[in-house]
């Protein structure tokens, strides 16, 4: 299994989606400078966009950097240090989790181990909490949800305005 998944879409934007050791999927937009969302803030997309929130499963749980810094990368790539991607996730009340589709005993800790082992026990249990409609979001779900989110964000693109103005 592939742990990160990343489609270039060759216009400043791609979709990073990356499976987590706790058994679930994260998906990023990387967004261009080009575009009103650029280097916003959570607190500012959630107040003056709640739209944008509710397009995608869960809403916009990421808005950020990817730097040194905060020592987090969507791609796991330090190279890509500065670009900007919103992102959601599938961890949420309805979403089962699967640690051990993820495990690959050769690349696992022990504390790995140990974490994958408390996780698959929990999402065990807590399935049986769950209503009937839980289900695990896989890949094609995340993509899915991530072309709706370019959608909307893309048509805040400086560049799609301009091209607008100088056909007016």
């Amino acid at each position: 299994m592939k742990r990160v998944q990343t489609i270039d879409l060759n216009n400043g934007y791609s979709f990073v989606i990356r499976w987590k050791i706790t058994g679930h999927y994260c998906a990023y937009l990387e967004v261009p400078k080009e575009n009103l969302f650029f280097g916003i803030d959570s607190f500012a997309l959630a107040t003056d966009y709640p739209a944008l929130d509710d397009i995608v499963h869960g809403g916009i749980t990421f808005a950020d950097f990817s730097s040194e810094e905060n020592k987090y990368y969507p791609t796991g790539n330090p190279e890509d240090a500065g670009k900007f991607y919103l992102g959601f996730d599938a961890a949420h009340l309805n979403d089962l989790r699967y640690p051990e589709l993820g495990k690959n005993l050769d690349d696992l800790t022990e504390d790995d181990k140990r974490l994958i082992s408390v996780m698959t026990e929990s999402a065990y249990k807590t399935k049986m909490l769950l209503e009937d409609n839980a289900t695990f979001k896989n890949v094609d779900f995340m993509l899915k949800e991530l072309i709706k989110l370019y959608d909307a964000v893309s048509s805040f693109d400086v560049r799609n305005k301009e091209a607008d103005e100088d056909a007016s």
